[in-house]
């Protein structure tokens, strides 16, 4: 411990709060940065900036520093789900606890409290409480700071937990952040509005289909936190008003489809916004009115991600125009997504080109579109020139790719489900002669059953780093083009729905492919007679009744071979 003292005693005297305040998280808990971020700001732990990405970049920066001091480790990475999850060692955690000198406390913990009323930071850790009674302890905790609540429960109904909230509320006016995230409730009491002096308010996960009116008398919040709210179908009528409002997180995991039917008017003028993860347009009128896509227009600090729904009730492009996206410099993920059960066209080639954001943006997918041709801009390699990620899903009337092969930092590709597309070749991805697709690494061709013809001019180098491609659900597909067997660098591929392929490239020449499965192309009879690279680990096949057959000889040189779900 005494080592773990000097290391504390070392750092910078801004980073001290932040980290003793760590202790209010139970043995193993994993956090976000974004979450833990939005926490430090509320205890107003990050000076306050004029400028508000100047804040959140000090938020980062303080937290990275704990991580390169191993304050903070890595425990799940963003390519296995979206945002990266960090824990507190346990040697950290004691020295945490240590520091904070009583300011914080578990209850669920075996550590008991001997001063319940010098306590400002107390998470309540469900699961381990005997039982929901011990809730009424938080009585005690008269000047909270902070409650979270964690380890929430999945059997109690939403009514006992709805009342165990209103109870509680009544004993802790001070608070600044209440976290009740995962809790199962499915509303929040009026006399949430009585909180005036909360800055953070987590409900990540709640069953919550509206939030009270009296939320907009909290002047002083900062966070809303309506991440995974899956249920959720309004926001409070009068927001506007809360002027201090950084962060609305609206975002769902795994594209799930969303119940929020609008945005309420107004919404435009909280123009300190750093975070608005989603904006759903609307032309419903009732008792209030609803905002339309001008609202965008003023909240140029909109950073991270952003999802534009609904635009195919954008009337027209001078509409789609005053959104101005492209003043959105500190954006870096944006989706433009249109009903794709609408057979609409009228305009929406003019209203995509409209919408044009900002060339900082590395990350952009497009889905439902139903105009005839792709944007411009997105073509353009000096102005998309820092696009890393492009996703076209749902084209309805698009029957050319746009030519994305020029784009510097593009490692990314997924086209998905494209109604109209019957040809691809070299000319759809760049124009002329010459290399394409220098940075691609991923690359997924999929849902397009009107595709036949994948072709490619021999003297146009193809993507010659990519490691990873997958051709799907393309039934009409009769043949893969020869440039495949050119990539090096390839690791990983799947062929998989092809109904109408019957021969693959040569697949000798891919040095570096770990795994290949090849599902449900009963076309396909063999593999190719210059055999397979000697690089290959994995092979299956699955549905695939006459290849299946051929492929039972090749456990002798190849490590794992799966037919039909069966190692073999």
């Amino acid at each position: 411990m005494r080592s773990l003292r000097m290391n504390y005693a070392q750092l910078d005297s801004h980073l001290k709060p932040c980290f003793a305040y760590c202790s209010i998280f139970p043995q193993n808990f994993q956090f976000e940065e974004e979450w833990l971020i939005q926490l430090w700001e509320a205890q107003v732990f990050i000076p306050r900036f004029p400028n508000i990405a100047e804040m959140m970049a000090a938020g980062s920066n303080y937290f990275r520093s704990f991580v390169q001091l191993s304050f903070f480790q890595r425990v799940h990475f963003g390519h296995i789900r979206e945002r990266d999850l960090y824990s507190i060692p346990q040697k950290m955690q004691e020295l945490a606890l240590h520091v904070s000198a009583g300011d914080c406390y578990i209850l669920g913990s075996d550590r008991p409290c001997d001063s319940p009323k010098k306590v400002r930071h107390l998470t309540v850790q469900f699961d381990k409480l005997a039982n929901v009674n011990r809730l009424d302890e938080i009585s005690n905790y008269t000047s909270l700071y902070t409650l979270l609540i964690v380890g929430g429960p999945a059997n109690y109904p939403p009514s006992i937990l709805n009342d165990v909230l209103q109870n509680t509320l009544q004993t802790v006016q001070r608070l600044r952040v209440l976290d009740v995230s995962n809790f199962g409730l499915s509303e929040l009491p009026e006399s949430i509005g009585d909180l005036i002096h909360l800055r953070c308010l987590q409900l990540r996960g709640t069953k919550i289909r509206r939030l009270p009116e009296s939320v907009c008398h909290l002047y002083h919040l900062q966070t809303l936190g309506l991440r995974n709210c899956y249920y959720l179908e309004e926001l409070p009528t009068d927001i506007k008003y809360l002027g201090k409002l950084r962060h609305i997180d609206l975002h769902l995991d795994n594209h799930q489809p969303t119940q929020l039917k609008h945005m309420p008017e107004g919404i435009g003028s909280l123009i300190g916004l750093h975070t608005l993860s989603r904006f759903v347009i609307s032309t419903r009128r009732g008792r209030h009115r609803h905002s339309s896509v001008h609202e965008l227009s003023k909240l140029i600090n909109l950073s991270g991600a952003l999802l534009i729904s609904n635009l195919d009730i954008v009337k027209d492009a001078q509409e789609a125009q005053q959104a101005d996206l492209a003043s959105k410099k500190l954006l870096r993920k944006l989706e433009l997504s249109w009903c794709e059960n609408t057979n609409k066209q009228l305009d929406e080639d003019t209203i995509i080109e409209n919408l044009k954001p900002a060339n900082t943006l590395n990350e952009l997918t497009v889905s439902g579109y139903g105009g005839l041709a792709c944007p411009s801009w997105l073509c353009s390699e000096n102005y998309m020139h820092d696009l890393v990620t492009v996703r076209l899903h749902g084209f309805k009337s698009c029957d050319a790719l746009p030519s994305l092969g020029l784009l510097p930092q593009l490692k990314n590709l997924y086209l998905t489900s494209w109604d109209q597309l019957k040809f691809i070749n070299s000319s759809s991805y760049v124009y002329g002669h010459g290399a394409s697709f220098l940075s691609l690494k991923k690359f997924h061709l999929e849902g397009m059953h009107s595709l036949q013809r994948w072709e490619w001019d021999e003297l146009c180098t193809f993507a010659p780093g990519l490691r990873e491609l997958v051709v799907k659900n393309c039934p009409q597909l009769r043949e893969l083009p020869r440039c495949i067997q050119n990539l090096r660098d390839l690791e990983d591929m799947e062929i998989v729905g092809c109904w109408e392929l019957a021969l693959l490239p040569h697949l000798n020449g891919l040095t570096s492919l770990q795994r290949l499965e090849i599902s449900d192309c009963n076309s396909i009879c063999s593999l190719p007679c210059t055999g397979l690279p000697r690089s290959l680990q994995v092979l299956s096949i699955n549905n695939c009744h006459q290849l299946s057959h051929s492929c039972k000889n090749l456990r002798s040189i190849i490590s794992s071979v799966w037919i039909d779900g069966h190692r073999i």
